[in-house]
């Protein structure tokens, strides 16, 4: 759908409406942000928008490793990704999410590993902040972790790991 990845500047996604986008790569519906950690600026608004039946591969919905990327009053429900979650952040990306449900969505992969969550997958040095009421929630609630962080993240927080 909405394919910035390497690009600089600003992207506002306000009451959209985002059903069933396919992807054999990274997400389905929103790809932004670079994989630099210097001179960038960057930033990502995502709002009132509702995420249901999408598929991408490595991630189901918004892939981001965007200076500053907010995900505020969106629903996100029955995506399904083979691995990186519904939604993914990494590559010193910073993340919040504000008043956002996470719910049904599914990951299909049969490893257990860093990067295999139906909920939010933080990898490769992203960051994550959770606002207000954000409600994750996974179905079969015997399945993978709802929040997925990557070895390389928690090293950031603990360096002595």
């Amino acid at each position: 759908c909405i394919d910035k990845f390497g690009e600089n500047g600003t992207l506002e996604i306000n009451k959209c409406k985002f059903y069933d986008n396919k992807s054999n790569y990274w997400a389905s519906c929103v790809w932004v942000g670079t994989s630099r950690s210097d001179n960038r600026n960057d930033q990502c608004l995502i709002t009132d928008s509702v995420f249901k039946g999408n598929y991408g591969k490595y991630t189901s919905t918004v892939a981001t490793s965007s200076e500053n990327c907010v995900i505020k009053n969106c629903l996100f429900e029955n995506n399904e990704c083979d691995s990186g979650g519904t939604v993914n952040v990494s590559h010193y990306g910073t993340l919040e999410v504000v008043d956002t449900d996470i719910t049904g969505n599914i990951c299909t992969s049969d490893e257990e590993d860093d990067s295999t969550t139906a909920g939010i997958c933080i990898d490769a040095c992203g960051k994550l902040v959770l606002n207000g009421k954000v409600n994750i929630r996974i179905f079969p609630a015997s399945g993978p972790l709802h929040i997925s962080i990557s070895y390389r993240f928690l090293a950031t927080l603990f360096p002595h790991f």
